[in-house]
Parts: C-alpha cells; structure tokens; sequence
C-alpha cells in the first residue's frame, strides 16, 4: 500500500470514529484513548474482560468469567466497595452486567469518569459509565437513543458571580472609605474596642482590605481571632482556612495542631494537619497522619469519598518526596495508578452540620448538582457528623470530560450565626500531581449566600 492509500485508509478510520462518537454524544479528544472500537478487537478476546484490561484507567478482577470493573478516577471510587461498581450502558439502557456479552458483537466500548459521567448520567454514574454499543445496537442508535441519559439538566439559568454580591462586615465600610493606611488603621481599633464589633467576618474583611498596604498588619489582624476563639474549632478552622489562602502556611500548621487537640476524634484533623505538614516539607509527619486514617477501621464502613480523597493525596506526596518517607504498610492501591493531569476540586467547611449545594455546569451547558442536606443525602452526613468529616473531593477527568469552560455554583441552605458563620474553603489544583501543577485557594462565607451564586469558573 503506498502512501496516498495508506493516509487515505487512516482518513477513513478516524472518520468512522468520529461519526461512532458523535453518534453517542461524545469527542474524541475528550477520550483521549478510553474507548475501544470494533477494529480494535482481536480474535483472541473471548471474555468481555479481556476487553476491559487493556482500556486505561479500568481495573479489572476476578476471573475472566465473572470479572468484576472498577474505574480508577470516578467520583466515588474505592478499592473494594460494592457501591465503588460502575454503571453499565448498553446499547442506550441500564444493564447490571456485561460478562456475558462477547466481544466481537461489539461496535464500540467508551468509558467516562468524573463529573462527566455524572452531568450526563445523574447520580447514577457517580462511580464511572462504561458504554457498550453492540454492532445490532448501532443500526437502531438514531431510532431509539439513549434512554439511560439524564434529561432535563440544561443549564439555562443567569447567576450573579460572588465578586457581583459579595457583602463586607458592617464594621468594615467607614474603612473602605479611606485610602490612607494610618487612618483606616486608627478606625480599626476603635471598632475593635467596641466589644459589640467582635465577629469572625470582622476580622476576615479588615485583614484582606490591610493586604494592599502591609501584609504583616494583616495577619497581625486575624492573628485575634485565635486569641478570641482559641477553644472554638470553627473559629479557629476559618482562620486556617485565611491563612493558607494568604499563603501563611506554617502560621495554618499551628492553627491545625490546635483544632487537632479540641477535636481528636475527628478525621478531618488528620487530614487538615497532613496536608500542612506536605505542605511545610515534613513529609514523614504528614504521612505518619495519612497512615493512621488509612488503618481506620471507619473507613472500611462506607466512607469511600473521604477514603479517595485521602489516597489521592499520598499518591501525591509520594510522586515528590517518596524517599523522603516511610512507604512501608501502605495499601497496594496506592501504587497500583498514578495521578493524572485532571482538575481535582476539594471543598472543604468549618461546621460538619451545614447544609448547601455544588452545581457543575460543563461546557455543553449539561450540569449536575451535588446535594450536601439532610434532606437529599441524610445517610451521609449522619455518617459525616458521627467521624468529623468536612469536605468533599471531585475530579473532572481530562480522559472524558468535554473541553471548554466550567462553571461552579453554590447555595446555601442553612442560616448561622453572624458573629462566627460557616466557611467554605475551596482548592482548584489543574494539572494536579504534575511538576506544573498549580492551585488557587479562595474562601467564601455561605451566611452571605441564600441564592445561587457563581463561584469560580474554569477553562481547559
């Protein structure tokens, strides 16, 4: 075969996968090789496992026969869970299982992880969607569709951006009013003598309008919240939260020590110390803190987001700083992957109690909403409460989530106190677990936010 045939040939075939994925909905840079077609099935696949190990990001156990699949970046993926199962699509319909289907009846296999496959598949593929279209599938696709996918989620909505409606503290506005640092600084002490102008917001506001002029004023200003509140943990856990945003990490560390001695039976402690101890270069301390939540018995009893959450992170402290560390004991899943170059986005709050959505709306304007109320997700947040757990992991997979921009709404549903309100803390890492990897943290105070609100958007 020459040449002119040859790119002839490989025209054709990238054609026809094209027109397979446009048919289902999808792009094929977006799956970036997490697909199967039928040209690529061999003689030798008898099993439908046999398809399924040399798709990246599957994996694959049991025997050949009766296999069992689990992706590896879902959103609530665990190592050993029954709920960790992926949801299973054939030829537009759910289906509890796929090991008896041949592979040579297969036109194509695509696997998507991530949001992705929840905007387009609701709650249901929270754990990863593996799609099969059969060759007798493919011929009546435009006639019935796909009944499986979640209808009704177009994002059609105009919501005001935080920076839009952000409300400073009552306190704050005579300083806002002068550009001049010593007179805004005189006006503070005066406000903070007033023992009615005490407020955690108080603080919070003031220390980001001294940032312009003098950074050690700054902090010298929340530096009061932990004098006031050195018992409270939601105080103090805001506090943390503005240190790290303000890029005072050490400052954060003794913050965390704090909140770990009030609340040593909580998971989140650990987990908020090892991150600063990573962060502050003692690796060995914040793998010793990883290590104990790893061998807690509670998180073999459901807590299979937090468990996720918790492997990620040692997979990224051991890719910079293994030999730096004691590795020994660790579950064999840490080193079974490595960490991709996806968007991981953590939320985390000060008050283990509060109630608010997440809604994701990805570029084709298809959006899912993630429910942290009683109301919708009453089994996990008792279990939340009952092992002090505040945050909440999600990745957007690069491997199937759609190019383009991004958005990340939130509303509140509950009312605090304004004097110490709830927090949310929220970490975008792009790239995450790569040398390039960069991070922009920001917190934002739900009291002020009773309507849906854009929070941040990003693009790729």
């Amino acid at each position: 075969m020459d040449e002119d045939e040859l790119n002839k040939k490989r025209r054709e075939e990238r054609n026809e996968e094209n027109a397979l994925m446009a048919l289902e909905g999808f792009n094929h840079a977006s799956l970036q090789g997490s697909y199967l077609l039928d040209k690529d099935i061999r003689p030798s696949d008898i099993f439908f496992s046999d398809l399924m190990r040399r798709i990246p990001g599957i994996f694959v156990s049991g025997s050949r026969v009766n296999a069992s699949f689990r992706l590896v970046r879902s959103l609530n993926s665990s190592i050993s869970s029954p709920a960790s199962d992926p949801l299973f699509i054939l030829d537009g319909g759910i289906i509890s299982d796929l090991n008896f289907l041949s592979p040579q009846r297969i036109k194509a296999v695509y696997v998507l992880k991530g949001l992705s496959a929840s905007i387009r598949y609701g709650s249901a593929g929270a754990n990863g969607v593996i799609v099969v279209r059969t060759k007798s599938g493919f011929a009546n696709k435009t006639k019935n569709g796909n009944s499986a996918l979640v209808s009704g989620n177009e994002y059609e909505e105009t919501v005001p951006l935080l920076e839009d409606v952000f409300q400073q503290s009552v306190y704050i506005n005579g300083l806002l009013d002068t550009e001049n640092f010593d007179v805004a600084h005189s006006l503070y002490l005066r406000a903070k003598e007033d023992n009615r102008s005490f407020s955690v917001p108080f603080y919070l506001d003031v220390a980001n309008h001294f940032m312009q002029w003098n950074k050690d004023t700054a902090y010298q200003v929340l530096s009061n919240i932990a004098e006031i509140a050195y018992d409270n943990p939601k105080a103090l856990k805001t506090l943390a939260f503005k240190l790290e945003e303000i890029g005072k990490l050490k400052e954060a560390t003794h913050i965390y020590e704090r909140i770990l001695e009030l609340l040593p039976n909580e998971l989140q402690s650990y987990r908020d110390l090892a991150v600063l101890y990573d962060l502050t270069g003692a690796h060995e301390q914040a793998m010793v803190l990883y290590k104990k939540l790893l061998s807690n018995t509670s998180l073999d009893s459901g807590m299979i987001e937090f468990q996720r959450a918790i492997k990620n992170e040692v997979r990224h402290l051991l890719m910079s700083h293994k030999s730096e560390v004691n590795f020994q004991n660790l579950p064999d899943d840490i080193f079974d992957k490595k960490l991709d170059n996806d968007f991981r986005i953590v939320f985390e709050w000060n008050d283990k109690n509060i109630e608010f959505e997440v809604q994701f709306v990805d570029p084709n304007k298809k959006y899912f909403t993630w429910n942290h109320s009683f109301l919708e997700n009453r089994e996990k947040l008792l279990q939340e409460v009952s092992s002090g757990i505040y945050m909440e992991e999600f990745i957007i997979d690069k491997a199937s989530a759609p190019e383009g921009e991004w958005i990340i709404n939130i509303t509140s549903l509950s009312k605090e106190s304004d004097i110490n309100p709830v927090f949310l803390k929220y970490t975008i890492y792009q790239n995450y677990g790569l040398p390039h990897q960069t991070k922009e943290i920001k917190i934002v105070n739900l009291n002020n936010q009773k309507e849906k609100i854009t929070i941040d958007k990003i693009v790729y």
